[in-house]
């Protein structure tokens, strides 16, 4: 089940990827989505995909990379995404949080909240 779940990411990569690399047309597809009541094809793949992704984060709170998953979903709501620049940034801190959670399950074993508890409490 824990290959199946952290298998889901690479949806997650590839989205934070293409938003890392043209953070402009993504946000017209975004605004586009927002402001139009029939929706294309593209459009329902969208957003099928969008709640996908915000689910997948919500069952990641329960797995040991809980803290990394409430960064992404906080990173989601707090930074504004009206410009490409936050965008970008917004997109490239996830895409590196993604990674680095992949690795740290199959490899590194690192307990992130361990560390968060020993910065915070320290």
């Amino acid at each position: 089940m824990n290959h199946i779940f952290y298998f889901l990411a690479i949806f997650a990569i590839i989205w934070e990827s293409l938003v890392v690399t043209n953070p402009r047309k993504v946000g017209d597809f975004v605004k586009s989505f927002r402001a139009t009541k029939d929706k294309t094809t593209m459009q329902n793949a969208y957003s099928f995909f969008a709640l996908g992704y915000i689910l997948w984060i919500i069952i990641g709170f329960f797995s040991s990379q809980w803290v990394l998953f409430l960064a992404m979903f906080l990173m989601s709501y707090i930074i504004p995404k009206r410009w490409v620049v936050t965008r970008f940034l917004d997109a490239l801190i996830s895409l590196s949080i993604l990674i680095f959670m992949v690795i740290n399950v199959y490899h590194l074993h690192i307990d992130v909240h361990e560390l968060v508890k020993q910065f915070l409490y320290k």
